[in-house]
């Protein structure tokens, strides 16, 4: 979902649980005292005093306005940036307290207002009219249509029938101290399901509870967030062309994210296309870099997709900011896989292009995807490199690797404990005087309007601190030196990352039979960031070359 979207969504949701917790605050006090505002046959079930407090009906009310009021607590600090998120289980928690006034609505409206003597109306009279039809009405909309969340799974419905659950016990707890001889009182049989027989309070508790289930399942569905938000307006960092066409695009990895990308193919063509999926900067969003190199190349008669990685952007994902090696390969595989599919594309001729951390990702890709006639690298990160290595390889080491291990798994206890992930890597702001010449490098590109992007993990709070865990465990471009295809690897003179483009091609073509059509490119003085939107430094016409003569 579209951060500032989302944003708006919780504001709307604080306002409603606020809300409900004022309507809970003020029915509790109008049956304790007695109050009344409307005139009329309220006599089908006590309306007043504790005794209130022995009806599921009020039970459930109660405990959705606590959820309501804790979820407001949270919502208010997420938005005064206290915490990063909103934990998964007070989602949880959101889904029983829903689902059990949920069965109340079901309850009253199928059952207690048909039998009552003066039906469904004598069921909405001064309190009951809130308990009834008012809270549960409007906190079910509230879950559904503003606190929607991919975070709760499947198996969390389960969750829902707790409160019938337990409630279950309770009624017939009751039942069994207060029968004699086979024979409840009316007094203790609350909702009447003895003065049918005995064995009825035994079936109805079953079918409460498969009844619960139901309910918790159907809201559960309602409020999973599947339809991701896309923003369709122009937000890129970069002007829109009047060369091409754009539009945005969704597909699926093979591990059922759903990814969001931009299209882009020129406005005049004949035949079909060579394509290119284009991703990166590591942490940054389609809007960023990787959409400047699409939307060019497409000026120059390729049909392109710059694509958000999983977690990120306006693609899917949960939890959200986290990074796998594994899956961002794959979601390089899947764009391929999506643009064998357009009928407008040559599906024999298709390359990626992969920016800085991707550039790595770009380069592992085509280890494994024969599908890739071409690569390009530019300006790129081997993130497990970095990961493992630190900066320059300065932690190169077993203490250091040891260390941070240790740094990671600490906060993964840390996590788990507070119900949400810390993040951090986003570019430091406000800047250090003495900060390195390459973080001042992607100040100036992520932190000014060069290339800020409200949706860019770079240019806010950067990602989960535990995500660099697998990947500083492993290591990618084993099997570089394997790939048949073309490889063409750019780096600037004078970027700080120029030593893992250097490396990576030298390994790559050590002891390969498949060096004639792998290029390593260094331009002159340009830096790391100027290989993100610098016209005049990305060598735009060697790309176009190299890609038009090997996607034949």
């Amino acid at each position: 979902m579209n951060e500032n979207i989302r944003k708006k969504s919780i504001k709307i949701s604080l306002v409603v649980n606020i809300l409900v917790v004022i309507m809970t605050i003020g029915a509790c006090i109008a049956m304790f005292t007695g109050f009344k505002f409307m005139n009329g046959y309220d006599k089908i079930l006590e309306s007043t005093g504790i005794g209130m407090l022995r009806f599921f009906t009020v039970q459930s009310n109660i405990f959705v306005g606590v959820i309501s009021l804790l979820f407001a607590i949270k919502e208010i600090k997420f938005l005064k940036g206290i915490i990063n998120d909103i934990p998964k289980n007070m989602y949880i928690l959101k889904l029983m307290s829903t689902s059990a006034v949920g069965l109340t609505f079901f309850v009253v409206f199928t059952y207690l207002g048909p039998i009552a003597k003066d039906g469904i109306p004598s069921m909405l009279m001064n309190s009951n009219l809130f308990f009834h039809l008012l809270i549960p009405v409007i906190s079910i909309f509230n879950f559904i249509c503003f606190e929607r969340t991919n975070r709760i799974k499947f198996k969390s419905v389960l969750y829902g029938i707790i409160p019938t659950f337990l409630y279950g016990i309770f009624y017939m707890i009751n039942i069994l101290i207060h029968m004699e001889n086979g024979k409840v009182s009316p007094i203790y049989d609350w909702y009447w399901f003895v003065q049918k027989g005995v064995w009825t309070s035994i079936i109805v508790v079953p079918m409460m509870l498969a009844i619960s289930y139901i309910i918790s399942l159907i809201i559960w569905r309602l409020n999973m967030n599947k339809k991701l938000e896309i923003t369709e307006e122009w937000d890129k960092v970069f002007p829109k062309s009047e060369k091409v066409n754009h539009r945005k695009v969704i597909f699926k990895n093979h591990f059922g994210i759903t990814l969001v990308a931009d299209l882009y193919e020129p406005k005049q063509y004949i035949g079909k296309l060579p394509a290119i999926a284009v991703s990166g900067p590591y942490g940054a969003v389609k809007e960023q870099s990787s959409g400047l190199y699409a939307q060019e190349m497409a000026e120059r008669g390729f049909l392109t997709i710059a694509f958000d990685p999983s977690f990120t952007g306006e693609s899917g994902g949960e939890n959200r900011y986290m990074t796998s090696f594994d899956i961002n390969v794959e979601d390089f595989q899947s764009a391929v896989d999506f643009l064998t599919t357009l009928e407008n594309v040559d599906s024999e001729k298709i390359g990626i292009i992969g920016i800085c951390g991707w550039g790595g990702m770009a380069l592992q890709t085509a280890c494994i995807d024969t599908r890739i006639k071409a690569t390009v690298v530019s300006t790129m990160y081997d993130m497990s490199r970095v990961a493992g290595n630190g900066y320059f390889d300065e932690q190169d080491n077993e203490e250091a690797r040891y260390n941070q291990r240790i740094a990671l798994n600490n906060q993964r206890t840390e996590d788990a404990k507070t119900g949400k992930y810390a993040l951090a890597g986003g570019v430091v702001d406000p800047l250090p005087e003495d900060a390195p010449y390459f973080v001042k490098d992607y100040y100036d590109y992520y932190k000014t309007k060069r290339g800020y992007h409200p949706r860019s993990l770079n240019s806010n709070n950067g990602w989960a601190v535990q995500t660099n865990t697998s990947l500083m465990n492993t290591r990618l471009l084993t099997y570089s030196n394997e790939i048949r295809n073309a490889v063409m690897i750019i780096h600037g003179e004078k970027a700080h990352s120029c030593y893992m483009g250097k490396d990576a091609y030298n390994n790559m073509i050590k002891d390969s039979k498949y060096t004639d059509n792998k290029e390593l490119v260094i331009i002159p003085n340009a830096t790391h960031t100027d290989l993100y939107d610098q016209k005049d430094k990305i060598p735009f016409d060697k790309i176009e070359s190299f890609l038009k003569e090997n996607l034949k």
